[in-house]
């Protein structure tokens, strides 16, 4: 990878284009739903889970800001474009960060018909991780997607030696 983490400053920016994505809920849980799995409580959505990737990460000696500003709410279909404009600017004001992580919640389908990756760890069922790297086709433009990949492809590589 062309870049070393130095523990120096901000280093990774994490945050949720699809802020309000939450998880089954429990007998245990008592949040207000504010769509199809789906909750506009910090505590119960997929921010919480960007909380415990900064705080395992500090722990470590890492520098890092989680920006929790929900960008799907309302308006799920812009999105896209509100948490663009807010990452361009964050990116500028934390300049040395070398890692910017969108965390979100992964399943499929609607109604009786989800499909929920998970993974068995000493026996308990956990999230799978997926990680997606843009790349150049369709006309965008991703001059860094090799590396990207190359930091993703790290990671799955640590992930699975753990």
């Amino acid at each position: 990878m062309n870049f070393d983490l130095k523990k120096q400053g901000t280093e990774v920016i994490i945050y949720h284009t699809h802020t309000t994505e939450a998880y089954t809920k429990s007998d245990k849980d008592n949040y207000e739903l504010s769509g199809e799995y789906r909750t506009l409580d910090k505590n119960y959505n997929v921010v919480r889970v960007g909380e415990r990737i900064k705080e395992l990460l500090e722990k470590k000696g890492f520098g890092v800001y989680h920006e929790k500003e929900i960008y799907d709410y309302p308006s799920y279909n812009l999105s896209y474009s509100k948490a663009g404009k807010a990452i361009t600017a964050l990116t500028k004001k934390y300049n040395k960060a070398n890692v910017v992580l969108d965390v979100h919640r992964d399943a499929l389908g609607t109604g009786k018909e989800i499909y929920r990756p998970i993974v068995n760890i000493g026996g308990n069922d956990a999230a799978q991780i997926l990680l997606v790297v843009g790349s150049n086709q369709g006309g965008l433009n991703h001059s860094n997607w090799r590396e990207n990949l190359k930091f993703a492809l790290k990671l799955q590589q640590i992930a699975n030696q753990k």
